[in-house]
């Protein structure tokens, strides 16, 4: 209204201007009375129906969701394909996954984590800052993950550099050197992690928990810096060769790709990818928990205190697994780890 006034006031206005802007203010008049008219209306509505905030609102219908449908390929060196074709947005990932991971570690933990993040840190004929810059310029991301259980590489970018990202797929997961200047680099970055996390009550604590769940097992082991001293550049590649082969991963291929075009370019892209004979699952026992017990780690300098309640529970595989996680959530507790 202030701007409106003003060029109201200004000299040499014409009529024609001057009609623009009784129109103006009229329109801008009828649009308060109607604002102030529903702000009325509204003001009556509340007052005729009072919030009863001692009810819980009725929810309102589930929303429905179902997995999308996917194909199921397995090559002729065994490894398996899960494509799910998308065209709602032209990207694709390619997430590979192997049956490895921490549990098969052995008497140094973080063994193949240390391993996951050395694939991409060089390949054979190119250093870690010449791969990092081929994947930059064509904006694409990779990253590498090691759990318990498994180990992932996963690339994904535009689906119209779909030749670029399976090339890059190969090179991180079959040809990674393992640079010693590398290794060195992220021995010491993960050493530097290590003593940050001895500060973290919750690190502690989640440390504490597994030993007492799963016992001094692969569930049970950690990181710590005589393991991480321990780790040298021959057992990477050692690890390296022993689990990642075809026949002990899946790949899952998600976005706008054909099916049977993306297929037949993966059976041609690791056509050299042999089977290979696969290491058993170690063998292992929980121990037994009797009774309540309850366990401190006293650190009288922390400003904050953590307090986890676990439990052994049910396998991965049980069938009430879901609804068990739903149990979880809504007593605000974590799922199972």
């Amino acid at each position: 209204m202030y701007y409106l006034r003003m060029a109201s006031n200004r000299r040499g206005l014409s009529k024609m201007n001057k009609r623009v802007l009784n129109t103006f203010f009229l329109v801008v008049a009828g649009i308060a009375f109607l604002g102030c008219e529903t702000t009325e209306s509204a003001r009556e509505t509340a007052v005729m129906e009072p919030l009863d905030r001692s009810k819980r609102p009725e929810s309102g219908p589930a929303p429905t969701a179902a997995f999308p449908d996917y194909e199921t390929v397995t090559l002729s060196n065994g490894l398996t394909l899960y494509i799910i074709a998308s065209e709602r947005q032209p990207t694709v990932t390619y997430r590979l996954m192997f049956r490895s991971g921490g549990l098969f570690d052995g008497n140094k933990p973080g063994l193949s984590e240390l391993m996951a993040n050395m694939l991409d840190r060089g390949v054979e004929g190119k250093s870690a800052f010449e791969l990092a810059s081929e994947i930059d310029f064509i904006g694409a991301g990779v990253s590498a993950e090691s759990s318990s259980d498994f180990t992932a590489v996963t690339v994904s970018g535009l689906s119209k550099y779909s030749s670029e990202l399976q090339a890059i797929l190969k090179e991180v997961v079959l040809t990674p050197t393992f640079p010693q200047e590398e290794l060195d680099k992220l021995k010491q970055l993960t050493l530097s992690n290590l003593a940050s996390a001895k500060k973290a009550p919750s690190d502690l604590a989640g440390k504490l928990r597994r030993k007492l769940v799963y016992g001094e097992g692969a569930y049970g082991m950690y990181q710590t810096e005589e393991s991480v001293a321990a780790v040298t550049r021959d057992d990477l590649i050692a690890y390296h060769k022993a689990h990642f082969k075809p026949n002990n991963a899946s790949l899952a291929i998600v976005g706008d790709v054909e099916p049977k075009k993306v297929s037949k370019e993966i059976e041609a892209l690791f056509a050299d990818w042999e089977k290979g004979d696969l290491e058993p699952l170690p063998d292992y026992e929980f121990p037994k928990v009797e009774g309540v017990t309850v366990h401190i780690v006293d650190r009288p300098e922390s400003v904050q205190s953590v307090i986890l309640v676990a439990q052994q529970s049910f396998a991965r595989n049980h069938p009430d697994l879901r609804q068990m996680r739903v149990v979880m959530s809504v007593l605000g507790g974590g799922s199972f780890s």
